[in-house]
């Protein structure tokens, strides 16, 4: 795929080999750069150490008996990374990160095989659990995890139910973000690229009053569409181009220490985004012409696009003009989390959050559906406006022989609340943490299936496109349905490092009960209202084991061993009940921790 236009056939070319050359050593570069470690400290034995808390406590990274990938803010800065869609580009090994269905603001995390196919749907659950601060983010949506200043970002790959539970089957993602310091002080980034791409980002530390202190994050990115709009025409009401992004958000985060064994930090962050989606188009097998790299349109659209676009380079402008307007979203959180040093041995936290997501809009997918026909002309008149004003943009009169140009519209209302203790402490030989958990959050999910393209002559030569509509009625293909989600956890693990085995065996265990219950309610069911109460699911327990061993056999090598069974999660199926996916997972490694450069490190 190329990202220029060129006027002579050799001097794009040349621009295109050199394009090549410039990707080849990119992603030669990029292996290497992520292998790195942030400055960390060297432990005795010369083996760089990190320092994670995949497992509720501080603890080196390389003694974590499970498989973690840790970025730290240098390695992310280091590869131009600005948060955690960054890293779809490059991720650890196991996981493959995408944008969903060309959006700019939502993310598809597949980590083992365990995914989401649309989290957009706001009544289905989320494949990977993702984090911030500890707090679990019920939806995909918005740039809460492109906002945070993260001081590290740690991705638990494989089943983490013991500690974290709901939808962490796959794994989980934490982000660790940067704390205020109470020093007087800030850093601020400029980036300028092409497509318009604009970004500013500030952070900004206040000296520390009255044992406050307090750090202001501000963040705004834009750039301009990849794909231009056809030409601009009076009947179409919004005619934005394809693959836009323009969001805005700040954070305000306080630390307080009233004394030196309680600290206590809050947090409030807002964030707007607006995208439109990446251009589509349906194509026909096999895709290319014999000739060349010519891309074949589907037949019904071969008369309207010209066949000048090809497979490997990336389509200027769209094969006519289409509605276009972006998709919003809004989203905020609180978080309060406190922390007790009850002695040297036993910190008590308490993590208490209420977070909320609004979103509305129409994603044009550009024809990228096949045309429906109709076997005689039909009025306009049948066509009901949905978006974009009252009226088509055409006359009501105008006889139309085929509909196309899918646009979905969505308005997805979110609000989540959730609290967690945690009793992290040690005794002699035994570090354990026990904790106790409860989440609930209630979606609106509303959508409508919309069409864009009406084909004028009855050899589907005359494409015109026009402001989203409804066929027979204005409510057909709308439906609109409610999921109310409560949760309650108990959990506790204990590592056992017995003084005879002189620091060469840890035996963990762990165990963790959940009581889940779903709730579904259909509101609207083809524009019709209704009240269909889907079947409640209801799971009490039972107890989810988990163990792991890890056995030091030389001072460069650690032989582990890892067994869970019982992991949790809530299926995707709105229409059915959400079982329990009961599974044993077994994993047997032998790890050498021979010293990494700075940056990245993988366990």
């Amino acid at each position: 795929m190329s990202y220029m236009s060129c006027g002579a056939n050799d001097e794009c070319e040349k621009g295109e080999d050199m394009l090549k050359r410039t990707l080849y050593l990119a992603g030669i570069s990029l292996p290497g750069l992520l292998t790195g470690l942030a400055v960390p400290a060297l432990a005795q034995d010369g083996v760089a150490e990190i320092i994670v808390t995949a497992q509720k406590r501080a603890e080196n990274l390389q003694d974590v008996p499970i498989a973690v990938s840790a970025y730290s803010s240098e390695a992310l800065e280091a590869r131009g990374a600005t948060g955690l869609t960054a890293l779809f580009q490059s991720p650890p090994p196991g996981v493959v990160m995408q944008p969903f269905a060309g959006s700019q603001s939502m993310l598809i995390v597949d980590m083992r095989g365990v995914t989401n196919a649309d989290p957009g749907q706001g009544t289905v659950e989320l494949g990977t659990a993702v984090y911030i601060d500890d707090v679990y983010l019920g939806r995909a949506q918005g740039m809460g995890a492109e906002l945070v200043d993260p001081e590290r970002i740690e991705i638990l790959r494989g089943p983490q139910g013991t500690l974290f539970g709901r939808n962490a089957e796959g794994g989980a993602i934490r982000i660790v973000t940067k704390k205020p310091t109470g020093i007087f002080g800030g850093d601020g980034k400029v980036t300028i690229g092409n497509f318009d791409q604009r970004r500013y980002e500030a952070h900004l530390n206040l000296p520390e009053i009255a044992g406050f202190s307090i750090k202001l994050d501000y963040l705004n990115s834009s750039h301009g569409g990849w794909t231009k709009n056809g030409p601009r025409v009076a009947r179409i009401a919004r005619q934005d181009d394809f693959g836009t992004f323009d969001g805005e958000g700040y954070r305000a985060s306080v630390r307080w220490q009233p004394t030196s064994a309680i600290t206590v930090d809050y947090a409030y962050d807002h964030s707007v985004t607006k995208d439109t989606r990446d251009y589509n188009v349906l194509v026909r097998p096999p895709l290319i012409d014999p000739n060349g790299r010519t891309i074949l349109p589907l037949a019904t659209l071969t008369g309207a696009r010209p066949l000048t676009d090809r497979i490997d380079r990336r389509t200027d402008t769209a094969w006519t003009s289409l509605y276009n307007a972006p998709l919003r979203t809004e989203s905020s959180g609180h978080m309060l989390q406190a922390g007790w040093e009850l002695s040297d041995a036993l910190t008590l936290r308490s993590i208490t959050a209420f977070r909320k997501t609004d979103e509305e809009g129409g994603n044009q997918l550009g024809g990228a559906f096949s045309l429906t026909k109709f076997p005689a002309a039909r009025s306009a008149s049948i066509l009901f406006p949905r978006l974009g004003g009252t009226s088509l943009g055409i006359d009501p009169a105008t006889p139309i022989w085929g509909i196309s140009g899918v646009t979905s519209y969505n308005k997805v209302k979110q609000k989540q609340e959730s609290q967690e203790f945690q009793l992290v402490g040690s005794l002699p030989e035994i570090e354990f943490v026990l904790g106790a958990y409860y989440f609930h959050e209630k979606v609106q999910d509303t959508r409508q299936t919309l069409l864009s393209i009406v084909y004028t002559d009855p050899t589907f030569t005359q494409a015109l496109g026009v402001n989203p509509f409804s066929v027979g009625s204005a409510g057909a293909g709308l439906n609109s349905q409610s999921a109310e989600s409560t949760s309650y956890a108990g959990f506790a693990q204990a590592t056992w490092s017995p003084d005879f085995a002189d620091n060469r065996l840890h035996l963990t265990g762990g165990l963790r009960y959940t009581d889940d219950k779903k709730t579904f309610d259909r509101t609207m069911s083809n524009g019709v209202s209704t009240a269909i109460i889907g079947a409640p699911f209801r799971e009490r327990g039972p107890l989810c084991p988990g163990l792991s061993r890890r056995r030091r056999v030389g001072t460069l090598a650690l032989v582990q061993a890892l067994w869970r069974g019982g992991e949790q999660v809530l299926r995707n199926r709105p229409e059915k009940r959400p079982d329990r996916a009961p599974s044993a997972r077994q994993r047997g490694a032998v790890r050498k921790p021979y010293p990494q450069p700075p940056d990245h490190q993988s366990t």
